[in-house]
């Protein structure tokens, strides 16, 4: 998973998996397009990666931080990566 906290990958991260990945298995990985089916998203809000990999809201406060998109509506999110910034 990304890990905003870490500058070394800052330029790295190149989209994002919609499945589980099974070890030496080959997954999709989603550089742009709309997400749906997710839930609690606020509608017109820029979320980032966290230090987990995980879609949130606050922008992080170390490391980089990197628009990866805006939310359509409470499930559907607009995933288009920005370009990541140091903080």
């Amino acid at each position: 998973p990304a890990d905003s906290r870490d500058q070394l990958i800052m330029n790295t991260v190149i989209g994002i998996t919609l499945e589980s990945k099974v070890e030496n298995s080959p997954m999709q990985v989603a550089q742009f397009g709309n997400i749906s089916g997710l839930s609690g998203l606020l509608t017109g809000t820029p979320y980032f990666f966290d230090s987990d990999g995980q879609l949130t809201t606050s922008a992080p406060s170390t490391g980089f931080t990197q628009v990866v998109g805006i939310a359509k509506s409470s499930t559907e999110l607009l995933f288009d990566l920005q370009i990541p910034l140091g903080v």
